[in-house]
């Protein structure tokens, strides 16, 4: 009751804690302690149904866990909610969108929009409304009910979600092309971004990045999504092409595309992308260039973590129209390995850095593959056979 005291005073500014603080002394303090009898107040009540409702019970091998929350759990608290009949109507709506799969009921349960701007409930209620249609397959239905809730939501990261929403949506519906359109809604830099890198096509791309009034940080992960892929996808021709699209002074992110090569202090000295590039157009498996490519990523990383899909959940994660090839410098230091006509020093260095791939912990830094310890140990006796005076031979003492 004290709490529920508090939280009413807290938006007259009542008390001499702020709500943050009321909420985390609520979480820690309270919520694993109550039971579902000790509470009347509605409020706290529908904190511990929605709690209860996310937690699973664990299921046999083979069969789906759900919540042990039922509909009778609901009705033997509906009088407590008798003077907040919304919340108990969202409530079931929430059971029927996320445990027991009928949306249509939720839907029946939920007000439509009004036009008056969201409150954080009014807010709940719509976006479960959109859930539910999302779940019913109701795709036109739930766009046009995000696009009227976006001038409704001014409040923080209401309007940040809606996109989020609007732009899944539209992804999943194959219209990714309307997240960039000039009337977007969507205009949030990180949702942008995200599609930017894991969901535009090259031609997309291409588009977005002559786009005058898109933001400096978002035409930078066009430019830089754009030129990795094709590189590492080999699709040399268009990499050569597109690296005009990189501005005279170049960012830090996009100048390992564009230096001229040829650094005195460079461990493996390498010419210019754009020169590999070339070369590898005409010779798909050469040797020195391949090691070029891992040297891009071995020194500058990997940006946006591009050879790394995001889970099928997420915005991007299996919506790709420029696919992600997975590439990785274990992949290029292989075939060179493989190549039994590579120059002793491209091979030599192959060797060199597939063995280090693995220092010190004994697990990859360069790639998914999982190369046993007894292959490792045979590519550093042939380092040390084969090309016994190099100087990677020199560098090499160990394997993992």
């Amino acid at each position: 009751e004290a709490f529920d005291r508090a939280f009413a005073d807290s938006s007259q500014g009542a008390n001499n804690v702020t709500v943050l603080e009321l909420v985390q002394e609520a979480d820690s303090k309270l919520l694993n302690s109550v039971t579902v009898d000790q509470i009347q107040s509605p409020q706290f009540l529908a904190i511990l149904d929605l709690m209860r409702m996310r937690s699973v019970e664990e299921a046999p091998p083979g069969a789906t866990s759900r919540s042990s929350f039922t509909p009778d759990d609901l009705e033997a608290q509906k009088s407590r909610f008798a003077n907040n009949p919304a919340l108990y109507k969202y409530l079931l709506a929430v059971f029927h969108v996320y445990i027991d799969d009928k949306p249509d009921q939720a839907l029946a349960l939920l007000p439509s929009l009004s036009a008056a701007p969201l409150s954080y409930f009014a807010f709940s209620q719509q976006t479960l409304r959109v859930l539910a249609m999302d779940t019913s397959k109701q795709p036109d239905a739930e766009r046009k009910l995000l696009l009227q809730m976006l001038p409704l939501a001014p409040l923080p990261l209401q309007s940040e979600q809606l996109q989020l929403a609007l732009a899944r949506l539209e992804v999943h519906a194959g219209h990714a092309d309307r997240i960039f359109a000039h009337d977007s809604p969507v205009r949030d830099k990180a949702i942008r971004t995200i599609v930017i890198e894991y969901i535009a096509s090259a031609e997309m791309l291409r588009q977005q990045i002559k786009d005058p009034k898109e933001s400096a940080d978002i035409l930078d992960a066009a430019r830089y999504a754009l030129l990795y892929k094709e590189l590492t996808g080999g699709k040399y021709e268009a990499f050569q092409a597109d690296l005009a699209l990189v501005p005279s002074n170049p960012s830090e992110l996009l100048a390992p595309f564009v230096a001229t090569g040829g650094n005195k202090d460079a461990e493996y000295r390498c010419p210019s992308l754009q020169q590999v590039a070339a070369v590898l157009q005409r010779d798909g498996n050469d040797a020195k260039s391949l090691n070029c490519v891992g040297e891009l990523l071995r020194i500058h990383y990997i940006h946006f973590h591009q050879d790394d899909p995001l889970p099928k959940s997420d915005l991007g994660g299996s919506d790709s129209l420029f696919p992600i090839t997975g590439y990785s410098r274990m992949e290029g230091y292989v075939r060179v390995i493989a190549n039994r006509q590579a120059p002793d020093d491209a091979r030599a260095y192959a060797l060199y850095r597939a063995v280090q791939c693995y220092a010190p912990s004994g697990n990859s830094d360069c790639g998914k593959q999982e190369i046993p310890i007894s292959t490792r140990k045979q590519w550093f006796q042939m380092l040390h056979k084969e090309y016994a005076g190099s100087h990677w031979a020199e560098l090499s003492e160990y394997y993992w």
